[in-house]
């Protein structure tokens, strides 16, 4: 009778102890997260993960790996909240999602029609690894009309000290330039210069150019890099700049001869407004901006209200104004937004923005936006953006305290995401690849970013 009255507690231990030992147990070999229903495969943990350089060198695997899986999760649970507001429905959050499509659209046009069709020879690649190991302090005379370079260049003066300080009064000081940084057409005759030599009239697409080498060092950030990394970081370069060669002639075509024309009094006064940002660009030219943040293009359309529906540039009966081109700034990620401070910058990002819709056109007429990949794409890209959305506001004192029923709401829902989508997380995936967990990210971090000039 014990034995029988024991049994059902027995019964009721093993049941438990199966359920624990199967929680433990991951679904297959490539899942490393379950968050409910859905799961994060270690390809995907491998695609998001991404540690600033300044913490890689004191940061171990295993926290790097922890936290970043952890930061997946988070995301998952603000994006099934955001997914139970009208946060989904705003207007601004919809015009996010436009900029999302077109992109993704546009990304996979160039890579199945330009990238991926780009072929490195042997010799490309070993004369640019002689020029990668390379750092060059380069000055440079520009002008449109080739009479004035030519003027320029017979008077140009003999000593070194004196061509740097002609150089200096006529044109632009460059500074430091590394294998990638400047046009290929400058830079093919950069490198055939020895330091203090004056080159001869080298024709851009922008106009004519007098170069000038004050000296050549070796490449500093060159030693960082292992063999791999350099390689990749040389073929990025060379297949950008083919596909981009690719890319205009494609753009010639597609504008069937149609001559894009931009407003210059129009630029110049959003040149004025953006320089206002930023004093230091005129006392130094070789001073990197960041990319406009929301603050400042507040600031620039409200110093642009008279001429918001001016035409900043046209192509046939394609136009694209003033506040058209703002309100597409604002719709995209900081990240992706162009640098515009500078008259140049401003009058390539606004080309490249209506060059980009003819782009857009010929992929959406080739039914790209069709594709499995780019669906997917897509879907990934509205998850993460609609994480951070939510995530923005619920962790802002500020939408707290101006917003606090609204809040309270989200705080309601997030709860009630976590407790009905519990999180495992299967430590023996993660670490699968992995032989020392406590080792470094690594020694000496370098990020290098590239990304196609035309997608808008």
């Amino acid at each position: 009778m014990k034995i029988i009255k024991i049994f059902p507690f027995l019964f009721l231990l093993f049941v438990l102890s199966k359920c624990v030992s199967d929680r433990d147990i991951p679904p297959d070999k490539d899942t490393i997260v379950q968050i409910g229903e859905q799961s994060i495969s270690y390809q995907e943990f491998e695609t998001s993960y991404w540690l600033e350089p300044q913490y890689a060198i004191r940061t171990s695997l295993s926290v790097a790996y922890r936290s970043q899986t952890n930061y997946l999760i988070d995301q998952e649970y603000y994006y099934l909240a955001a997914m139970e507001t009208d946060l989904v429905s705003e207007p601004h959050i919809l015009r996010k999602l436009d900029y999302i499509r077109k992109r993704e659209i546009l990304k996979a046009y160039i890579n199945e029609n330009f990238l991926d069709t780009i072929r490195i020879s042997l010799t490309e690649l070993k004369e640019s690894l002689h020029r990668f190991s390379e750092m060059l302090y380069v000055r440079n005379i520009f002008r449109k009309d080739r009479r004035e370079i030519e003027n320029l260049l017979k008077i140009i003066p003999a000593s070194q000290t004196e061509k740097e300080h002609f150089f200096d009064m006529y044109g632009v000081d460059l500074g430091w330039i590394t294998f990638g940084n400047l046009d290929p057409v400058i830079e093919a005759a950069l490198y055939r210069q020895e330091p203090g030599s004056v080159s001869q009239i080298v024709r851009s697409s922008y106009g004519y150019h007098l170069l000038m080498i004050s000296e050549r060092i070796t490449n500093q950030n060159a030693p960082q890099l292992n063999d791999q990394l350099r390689l990749q970081n040389i073929q990025e370069v060379i297949r950008n700049r083919k596909a981009n060669a690719a890319i205009q002639k494609a753009l010639d075509r597609l504008a069937g001869g149609r001559k894009i024309g931009v407003k210059n009094k129009v630029i110049d006064k959003i040149t004025v407004e953006l320089r206002a940002l930023d004093n230091t660009m005129n006392q130094n030219p070789r001073v990197v901006v960041p990319p406009l943040s929301n603050g400042e293009i507040r600031k620039v359309e409200l110093g642009i209200g008279d001429i918001r529906d001016e035409t900043l540039v046209r192509m046939g009966d394609r136009e694209l104004t003033v506040g058209q081109f703002i309100e597409r700034i604002k719709e995209m990620p900081p990240f992706h937004r162009p640098y515009l401070k500078g008259r140049y910058r401003l009058i390539q990002g606004v080309l490249d923005m209506i060059r980009s819709d003819l782009l857009l056109e010929a992929a959406l007429a080739d039914n790209f936006d069709t594709k499995e990949s780019v669906q997917k794409n897509i879907a990934i890209n509205k998850r993460e953006m609609f994480s951070r959305q939510f995530r923005a506001r619920y962790n802002s004192n500020a939408f707290r305290e101006n917003n606090s029923e609204i809040w309270q709401k989200y705080a309601h829902i997030l709860e009630t995401v976590k407790n009905e989508n519990p999180a495992q997380i299967f430590e023996e995936n993660l670490f699968r690849n992995i032989s020392n967990p406590d080792s470094l990210v690594t020694k000496a971090p370098i990020q290098v970013m590239l990304k196609s000039r035309y997608i808008w």
